[in-house]
């Protein structure tokens, strides 16, 4: 990783442009031992990183993680309505049971699904 700067020195009566560049070893940094300890930096050790085990649930990837669960769950219900008929089921008319929890969601949803030939 690096970027670069330009600079103008001047030297007696003349004046020269330079380029002054700056690059960032990114594999030294990654394989210092005096960052990450007498273990061998290459090795992964979770106790080293307090967030390795939730790396989608906070932080800048857990966009992704709702993202992904958007897009599977509207995939899912295109494989749904492409390959199935959904009827109403026997119970329908009783309405929802409504679970408090956390979020309100259902008990049941009775519907059938019918095959697509």
């Amino acid at each position: 990783m690096g970027s670069s700067t330009f600079d103008t020195t001047d030297m007696f009566t003349d004046s020269y442009r330079q380029t002054i560049i700056r690059w960032i070893n990114i594999r030294s940094i990654h394989s210092s031992r005096d960052l990450w300890g007498a273990e061998d930096p290459n090795l992964f050790i979770p106790e080293r990183h307090p967030l390795a085990f939730l790396a989608f649930v906070v932080g800048p990837r857990a966009g992704i993680r709702i993202r992904f669960a958007l897009m599977e769950t509207k995939i899912c219900s295109i494989h749904l309505l492409e390959n199935y008929t959904i009827l109403s089921g026997e119970h329908l008319e009783e309405g929802f049971q409504i679970k408090d929890r956390f979020t309100v969601k259902p008990k049941a949803i009775n519907i059938k699904l019918l095959k697509r030939f």
